[in-house]
């Protein structure tokens, strides 16, 4: 029997039709026996759809005739799909059908997930389920959005994308409590929002409570928001007692000289720290200089800066 199944369908350009062949014809062992049924339901299973034009018609076809498959999955990348709202409340309805689901990470960047899709995924962020990765970028689906997908926490992940969602400064508190109640979380994106001082600010305070600094996300991406020194400054902070984050990336924000120098102090205090990006923020060609000076005297930690 199989002891691993991957099956990727990446950029076919699969349509709502040939995905209905596909669940009822092709979707088998190799003996003419369903997948979803024997080894395949005991494996590693991996399913890649990523790319097509599959939409919420041809997910619900796929989930509607390969219900026991896809309760077997793993792994399921749906990025660039077009399943909307539509595909992802099937999903989730066919996925929790059985009380539980083996999926552990799910892809569903630029899908046109709104706030209905959201309220669906977070059914798979409770307890009953060990869901680790989670992607929705690109799904612009705002506040609101985020609001219901976190509305009981994050459960089990390790690993949230939300870049570029339309995610605005007043999504401090959300994004507070949604750290506050996770003891996983080793990865967060919030790159391309709108992220201002205000968010930062409340997500700092966040990741310097004891519980959070000691079992904190190792990886923090801000790049191109609207982040200030004030922003900067509440980071510098929590750099100073967070001991976990070893990467984090303020790339393309708004970040001047006395914000780029508190980030990079905090990160020489920080023995854990390796890896810190403030490229392409308003730092004058002056401060540049003397920061990369004292960098080569001062950090043995990787720094990227350069000038817008």
């Amino acid at each position: 029997g199989f002891t691993d199944c991957r099956i990727s369908l990446h950029f076919n350009l699969v349509d709502c039709r040939s995905m209905f062949l596909a669940a009822g014809r092709q979707l088998s062992d190799g003996c003419g026996t369903p997948l979803g049924h024997g080894a395949w339901a005991k494996s590693s299973a991996s399913l890649d759809l990523s790319c097509n034009h599959l939409m919420g018609s041809g997910l619900a076809l796929l989930c509607n005739h390969c219900g026991m498959t896809m309760r077997t999955l793993v792994e399921l990348n749906l990025s660039g799909t077009g399943i909307d709202d539509y595909g992802v409340m099937m999903l989730v309805s066919c996925l929790t059908e059985g009380g539980t689901s083996p999926l552990t990470s799910l892809i569903a960047d630029d899908c046109d997930v709104q706030e209905p899709g959201c309220d669906a995924l977070a059914r798979l962020l409770c307890s009953d389920f060990s869901l680790k990765t989670l992607s929705l970028c690109g799904n612009e689906f705002g506040n609101r959005g985020l609001s219901s997908l976190v509305k009981n926490g994050i459960g089990t992940l390790q690993l949230l994308g939300l870049g570029d969602n339309d995610l605005d400064d007043n999504m401090g508190p959300c994004l507070r409590d949604a750290i506050l109640k996770s003891t996983s979380l080793k990865s967060l994106n919030l790159a391309h929002n709108w992220l201002g001082p205000r968010a930062v600010e409340l997500l700092s305070e966040a990741l310097t409570t004891p519980a959070a600094a000691s079992k904190s996300c190792e990886s923090l991406y801000l790049n191109s928001n609207l982040i200030d020194d004030r922003g900067a400054g509440a980071l510098a902070d929590m750099m100073l007692q967070n001991e976990g984050l070893l990467l984090l990336n303020l790339e393309g924000n708004a970040v001047g000289d006395d914000g780029v120098e508190l980030i990079l102090r905090s990160l020489v205090a920080n023995p854990t720290m390796l890896y810190v990006a403030c490229a392409f923020n308003p730092v004058s060609r002056s401060r540049l200089k003397s920061l990369e000076a004292w960098l080569k005297g001062n950090s043995s930690h990787v720094v990227e800066l350069k000038r817008p």
